[in-house]
């Protein structure tokens, strides 16, 4: 697998746990997941920053450059509005 196939990989995975990670915190709050994509491109890129600049990234990668790093944003946030919209009630769902 090539460098760029592991990073679309990991920000795929970065994707699917920021997803779970929502429908928890909705889940605590007794809430459903409903609606547009509640998350922002700032978080996403809190979260692949945190993840690609932890040692085990560093280690596995190396330093990545500025430019994979804004594509695994993208790749993150991307993936996780995909997931949400596809596990989303709309809301015409939620009022028949």
């Amino acid at each position: 697998m090539s460098r760029a196939e592991l990073l679309d990989a990991d920000s795929r995975a970065v994707g699917d746990a920021w997803v779970e990670h929502v429908k928890v915190d909705l889940a605590a709050d007794e809430r459903e997941a409903t609606g547009g994509w509640p998350g922002t491109m700032r978080e996403a890129r809190a979260r692949t920053y945190a993840h690609f600049t932890n040692q085990a990234a560093l280690d596995r990668y190396g330093a990545l450059s500025r430019d994979e790093l804004e594509h695994a944003v993208r790749a993150v946030y991307e993936r996780a509005r995909n997931r949400w919209l596809a596990c989303a009630r709309t809301d015409d769902e939620e009022n028949p």
